[in-house]
């Protein structure tokens, strides 16, 4: 599995570190990109202080069963999914997490800020031209 990783917040600085790693990674090429039946997932991990302190951001290649192995937590009942698609990848993403934040307000989920995972789909890549974003969040 190839993967970097960073060390961020939530902080607008923090977020615009996010986006300078995927600039870099999508600009590695071949280098650091998927190969048939793998996916782009990012990982949340080390959390310092839920969601107001730092936490690692990890951006891995993985194989497509990974996400059986979250399907499966999801059962479980250890992890919760949250899917939207919109217009960009930026738009779903946006909107996934704003219910996450929602839902975590709002009590109707106890995060529990172990390891958390994103796949975006942007639109050129999907079969009906929308940008999707999944989200598995581990929960207590």
């Amino acid at each position: 599995m190839k993967e970097i990783k960073i060390r961020t917040d939530n902080s607008e600085k923090g977020i615009n570190d996010i986006t300078c790693l995927w600039n870099r990674v999508l600009s590695c090429g071949e280098e650091f990109s998927p190969q048939l039946n793998e996916i782009f997932i990012s990982k949340y991990s080390n959390y310092e202080d839920r969601e107001f302190g730092k936490y690692d951001y990890t951006i891995m290649i993985s194989k497509k069963d990974f996400l059986n192995e979250l399907d499966e937590k999801v059962r479980e009942g250890k992890y919760i999914r949250y899917h939207f698609s919109g217009e960009t990848i930026e738009k779903s993403a946006i909107e996934t997490w704003k219910k996450i934040w929602e839902d975590s307000g709002e009590k109707r989920i106890e995060r529990a800020y172990i390891e958390d995972y994103q796949i975006d789909i942007p639109e050129v890549f999907s079969e009906d031209k929308k940008a999707h974003t999944t989200v598995y969040i581990g929960i207590k």
